[in-house]
C-alpha cells in the first residue's frame, strides 16, 4: 500500500486539504478537498470525514499555526550544536521579549552562517495556541504528526532547483512576503486587515514588501511565486501588473494546474512527507507529542477485545474447576513447607507464607550484599570507575552522586559544554559502565559555567564489566 501524507491548511472561514501518495522516488497529488467551516472544531470535523472519505486507513498529517501566534527573533550563535543551541534559545530570547516564556514553547530553525557564527530564527508560540489548535484533531483521533509555523513550512513549495527566491502567500486575513536563500528562510514581513484594501492597493504594499525584502540581495534577481487561499484573480492581475515576473508554483493535479489556494496545504503535505529531523521545527513535542492513533482499526479492535473476552471466559472457567480440585493438594502442601520451616528453625515464629518469606530474606540480603561492595558494581568500583573518569580536570565540581542496583548517577558544574562532552567520553572508556549519557547540560544566567548531569547504566546481570 503506498503511503500517504495530508496537508491541513486552516484559515478563518476555510479549510483546504491536499493528500500526496509515494509513487516511485517521488510524490504526486491523489486528491485535493475544501470546506466552509467555523472555528478549528469544524476544521477537525472536516478532515475526519474527508479523510473517511478517501479511504486512508495510514496517513500522516501536517498542520501549521500562523505567523500572527508568533515572536520570532534573529540570533547568531558560535555553534551549531542543536542541543546548545536549544539550551541557548529561551535565554537569548527571554533578553529580548517583554513576556514570561514559561507559558511559551520555544524552537529554533537554522537561517545560514557568517563565517564562524551560525544564524539562527528564535521562536516563540504561546503554548495555549498549540493546546487550542490540536485539541479538536486529538479528540477526533486524527493522525496529525506534524505542527509547524508559517511562513516556515512554505519553504517546501520551492521547486527543487529553486534555492533563492520571495514567496509570497495572501490569506483571508493577512499577507506573508518572505525571502529564502539557500533554502532557508532569511526574513520575513505581514500584514493584517487585508479585506479592507482594494486589490490594486493590496498589490501595491505587497510590491513594496517584495522591494524591500529584494533589496537585502540587490546583486540578484530574486523569482517571486505566490500562493494562498486569499489569492484571487483580482488580486492575482493585480500583482502580475506590477510584479510582472511573479508566477504561481505549478503543480500538476489530474488534467490542469493546483489552483494557489491549495498550495499552503501541498506544502504542509510536503513537509508531512519528510523526517522529523529534516523538515523543520515540530511543536508535537513533550506533552503535545503524537502518541499514535486506532481510529481507522476501530471495528477490528472491537472484534478483537469480543474474541479475547469469550476465550477468557472459557480459559477461567476451566481454571476454576481445576483449581477447585487441586484446592485440597495446595493445603497439604503448605503444610508440609510449614513443618519443614519448623525443624530448619525451631526458635523462629512460621510465617504466613514460607515460599515468600524465604525470597524476600534472600532479596534483601542481596541487596546488602551490594551496598556493602560485594557485586562487580558495587559503590567502591563505581566510585573508583568515577575518579578515573574525572581524572584531574580541576574545571570539574561534583555535587552529587546516586547509586542504585541498576545504575548511577551524579551532577555537577563546570565550564564549558566542550568539558562536558570530554568528560562523557572518557567515562565510556571504563569498562563498568555499559551506558554513559548526558542527561541534561544547560548554561547558568550569567554564562559562566555549564550544569550537567551525568547518567550511568551497569552491564546485564552476571555480566564481567
Amino acid at each position: 500500500m503506498a503511503r500517504t501524507y495530508i496537508g491541513v491548511d486552516v484559515d478563518q472561514s476555510r479549510l483546504h486539504v491536499v493528500a500526496l501518495k509515494q509513487e516511485g522516488a517521488g510524490l504526486s497529488v491523489c486528491g485535493i478537498a475544501s470546506r466552509e467551516i467555523d472555528g478549528i472544531d469544524q476544521a477537525a470535523e472536516a478532515v475526519a470525514q474527508i479523510v473517511q472519505d478517501w479511504g486512508f486507513t495510514t496517513p500522516r498529517m501536517a498542520a501549521a499555526l500562523s505567523s500572527t501566534q508568533l515572536f520570532a527573533r534573529r540570533v547568531t550563535f558560535p555553534f551549531s550544536d542543536p542541543r546548545k543551541t536549544a539550551a541557548a534559545v529561551p535565554l537569548e530570547l527571554a533578553a529580548h521579549l517583554p513576556v514570561d516564556l514559561d507559558n511559551y514553547l520555544t524552537t529554533f530553525l537554522p537561517a545560514g552562517r557568517d563565517g564562524d557564527q551560525y544564524r539562527f530564527f528564535a521562536l516563540a508560540v504561546l503554548e495555549l495556541e498549540v493546546e487550542q489548535f490540536l485539541a479538536p484533531f486529538n479528540r477526533q483521533q486524527l493522525p496529525l504528526r506534524f505542527l509547524d509555523l508559517t511562513p516556515f513550512v512554505y519553504l517546501h513549495l520551492l521547486p527543487k532547483e529553486t534555492s533563492q527566491a520571495i514567496l509570497v502567500t495572501i490569506r483571508e486575513q493577512n499577507y506573508l512576503v518572505a525571502r529564502v536563500e539557500e533554502g532557508m528562510m532569511q526574513s520575513y514581513r505581514h500584514g493584517l486587515k487585508i479585506d479592507m484594501l482594494s486589490d490594486e492597493d493590496l498589490a501595491t504594499v505587497i510590491t513594496r514588501e517584495v522591494q524591500i525584502l529584494s533589496s537585502q540581495v540587490p546583486d540578484e534577481n530574486l523569482p517571486v511565486f505566490l500562493s494562498g487561499c486569499g489569492m484571487t484573480g483580482g488580486r492575482h492581475l493585480a500583482l502580475i501588473d506590477q510584479l510582472p515576473g511573479a508566477s504561481i508554483p505549478e503543480v500538476q493535479f489530474e488534467s490542469g494546474r493546483l489552483q494557489a489556494a491549495y498550495l499552503p496545504a501541498l506544502a504542509l503535505a510536503r513537509r508531512a512527507a519528510l523526517p522529523e529531523r529534516k523538515g523543520g521545527c515540530n511543536l508535537r513535542r513533550g506533552r503535545h507529542v503524537f502518541r499514535g492513533s486506532l481510529a481507522p482499526f476501530r471495528r477490528q479492535l472491537i472484534a478483537i477485545a469480543v474474541l479475547l473476552v469469550l476465550t477468557l471466559t472459557a480459559t477461567l472457567s476451566g481454571f476454576w474447576f481445576d483449581y477447585a480440585s487441586k484446592a485440597d493438594a495446595l493445603k497439604q502442601l503448605e503444610q508440609t513447607l510449614q513443618t519443614i520451616y519448623k525443624q530448619s528453625f525451631p526458635r523462629a515464629p512460621v510465617p504466613a507464607d514460607v515460599p515468600l518469606y524465604m525470597a524476600s530474606n534472600l532479596a534483601g540480603m542481596q541487596a546488602e550484599s551490594r551496598l556493602l561492595g560485594v557485586a562487580k558494581t558495587g559503590p567502591l568500583r563505581v566510585i573508583e570507575a568515577m575518579t578515573a573518569g574525572v581524572g584531574k580536570d580541576v574545571g570539574i565540581e561534583i555535587q552529587e552522586f546516586s547509586f542504585d542496583a541498576e545504575g548511577a548517577a551524579f551532577s555537577g558544574r563546570t565550564a564549558s559544554f566542550d568539558a562536558v562532552d570530554q568528560l562523557a567520553e572518557r567515562l565510556r572508556q571504563q569498562p563498568v559502565f555499559s551506558q554513559v549519557q548526558i542527561g541534561d547540560a544547560k548554561m547558568s544566567v550569567d554564562g559562566s559555567r555549564v550544569d550537567f548531569r551525568v547518567d550511568f547504566k551497569f552491564g546485564a546481570a552476571g555480566e564481567t564489566p
